[in-house]
């Protein structure tokens, strides 16, 4: 808050820009991220005010914030109690920090209608439901009594009056009484929370009706025609964005959406909500976001649930909104996540990836162990390029400073020369990173470790298929003495080159190669064959390879720890425990090897030799 200008038109400019600001977390759980948005926009707005020579009150700030800034979604009626229920408790904290003379203060804000539960993924968002009322909603005698109570009811009943034609009429005279009730105590509020629950109500049971029966009527004849079919969204909670959200979204929609959605793999998400999930809506080729288009959910195949949220959350976000979600690495690592990576980058002016380990330090100090990527983007004309770092490890006693050490690395989505590795984001961070990359695909013309598979003449190798410091590989005469395992790869490749192929597995380049493109956890199959390397042109290298990898072996069992593992038939086998740490003197010679035929410069060289050195070898898990 240093920075702020001096010009009191401009600080009054950002003052009311922060008192328009409309932020959501479509999972708020139990309102953390809410209670952070809302600290970080009383710090901004307490640092304005101070600075225009007024003099902040810190609980009316909070309370305003709460009331006017801050909304979030969830299916869990217990987790919306707490999270209204934090919020709450944060405009008290200030009366206690402050010692406020609670004789002068207002009430609690009214946010009942800001944190709402409901199946954020599931009611109707700029679909083409065409929903009337079934009926004359003024000439419901209990509607009708009802809003003869109210101080507007002669605005609130033309609007409804008009809404007989159309609906947004009806959300219009919603939203008017909402905002008296934000303002309203005592009574007054009990009396208008009261109505306001009536007529959503009276609201909802129409449009989950016509809600049901669009989307039946979408789905194929032979379904349509199973009298057992079954289609009960309403108790999976539908919510309704363009009624419920109604004054944001005719705006443009809200200014951030905040978050840590859920990650829920399909085979375990709700059957019937799958069902329009995968739905097709019409035949229209136009994929953008919020127009007409074969799906739904075009992200669909991306097989789980926090791909959906970032799609639905593209929806309700305005044109040049922010959007800011802590989500699995799978994100930038699997093929899956194509799909919704490609509509991010359609619909995006602006994306970073910053992607996070979980050893020794993690992003949650709860729960299992997770590595994550932060994925933060303004919603704009796509511009073909995104930011991207790479995973990034830490000391936990260093967490403070994680977030002032990030680097990024901007990536142009056209470049061929380093996007070659299926349709994954390289988790790279730096211009060193991004060369070696080009130089392994210039060094390989055009080969890959695949092109030396034989499965017929072949000698096999193995390679353990869990990484978490290091990988290591063996020759087969080396897996034969560690013991038997399930957690190796075998792979046949031809036998002129297998120790040179086992070598550059062991290597620091491959583990490199590996973090740039996996999930950091699981060594597949695809990582191994996929590496672009011409074995060629180490032709004259393979009797001092075929040296340093006897070395090797030798010293994987010299120095491995001898582990017992009961099988399943009750009996034990004796398994040796490979840490290559001990042996990294002949790992360094093994890599400065590889380099020197690939051409690679001192400073590449040395970046791939002290790549997370420190932490690959002070562990020995």
């Amino acid at each position: 808050m240093e920075n702020l200008p001096e010009n009191p038109i401009y600080l009054k400019a950002m003052e009311n820009e922060i008192r328009d600001i409309k932020i959501i977390d479509p999972a708020c759980g139990s309102g953390h991220f809410l209670v952070a948005v809302t600290n970080f926009l009383v710090r901004i707005h307490y640092s304005l005010l101070t600075k225009m020579g007024e003099t902040p009150n810190l609980y009316e700030i909070t309370r305003e914030i709460i009331s006017n800034n801050i909304y979030g979604v969830d299916i869990n009626e217990i987790a919306v109690e707490i999270s209204k229920l934090r919020l709450w408790l944060s405009v008290i904290a200030e009366i206690k920090d402050n010692n406020v003379n609670v004789s002068n203060i207002s009430t609690l804000p009214n946010i009942d209608f800001n944190i709402i539960t409901g199946n954020t993924l599931i009611g109707q968002l700029n679909d083409p439901l065409g929903i009337t009322l079934d009926y004359e909603i003024t000439e419901n005698k209990e509607i009708m009594n009802k809003i003869s109570t109210l101080e507007k009811s002669e605005e609130l009943y033309n609007k409804l009056e008009k809404g007989k034609n159309k609906i947004e009429e009806v959300y219009e005279g919603y939203h008017m009484i909402l905002n008296e009730y934000k303002l309203s105590s005592g009574a007054q509020a009990k009396d208008l929370h009261n109505f306001l629950m009536f007529l959503r109500s009276k609201i909802y049971d129409i449009a989950n009706l016509r809600f049901k029966s669009y989307y039946l009527s979408q789905l194929p004849k032979t379904r349509k025609s199973n009298k057992n079919s079954k289609f009960e969204l309403i108790l999976n909670k539908p919510l309704h964005w363009n009624f419920d959200f109604y004054d944001i979204l005719s705006k443009g929609g809200f200014d951030a959406v905040v978050g840590n959605p859920p990650y829920i793999e399909d085979n375990n998400y709700s059957e019937e909500d799958l069902k329009i999930i995968n739905l097709e809506i019409n035949n229209s080729k136009n994929k953008k976001i919020g127009t007409p288009s074969l799906k739904i959910y075009h992200s669909n195949k991306s097989g789980n649930t926090y791909a959906y949220f970032i799609e639905r959350s593209l929806n309700i976000l305005r044109y040049g909104g922010r959007l800011g979600f802590i989500v699995p690495i799978s994100l930038v690592s699997t093929d899956r996540m194509k799909y919704i990576r490609d509509i991010i980058h359609q619909n995006s002016s602006e994306v970073t990836y910053y992607n996070f380990d979980d050893r020794t330090g993690k992003l949650f100090y709860e729960g299992d162990h997770g590595k994550n990527t932060i994925l933060i983007l303004e919603k704009g004309e796509a511009r073909n390029q995104i930011n991207t770092s790479s995973c990034v490890r830490w000391q936990s006693e260093k967490r403070s400073e994680l977030f002032d050490k990030l680097n990024t690395f901007k990536i142009d989505l056209n470049d061929t020369d380093i996007l070659f590795f299926r349709n994954i984001i390289p988790k790279i961070s730096n211009e060193i990173e991004y060369k070696i990359l080009r130089k392994l695909k210039e060094k390989s013309h055009g080969h890959f470790i695949k092109d030396y598979i034989d499965t017929d003449k072949c000698t096999k190798i193995y390679c353990y298929d869990t990484c978490r410091y290091y990988i290591h590989a063996h020759t087969e005469e080396n897996y034969k003495l560690i013991g038997d395992s399930k957690y190796y790869i075998p792979i046949c490749v031809k036998s002129d080159y297998h120790k040179l192929i086992v070598a550059i597995l062991n290597s620091s380049l491959f583990y490199w190669w590996f973090r740039v493109w996996s999930d950091e956890r699981h060594v597949l199959i695809d990582h191994i064959i996929n590496f672009p390397i011409d074995l060629g042109v180490f032709i004259n290298k393979l009797k001092e390879i075929n040296v340093l990898l006897e070395s090797l072996m030798s010293s994987y069992i010299e120095k491995a720890i001898i582990r017992k593992n009961r099988r399943k038939g009750g009996y034990e086998i004796e398994i040796k425990e490979i840490h290559p740490s001990p042996s990294q003197d002949i790992l360094d010679k093994i890599d400065n090897l590889i380099m020197d035929v690939l051409g690679f410069n001192d400073s590449e060289k040395s970046f791939i030799l002290n790549y997370e050195r420190s932490f690959r070898l002070s562990d020995e898990k």
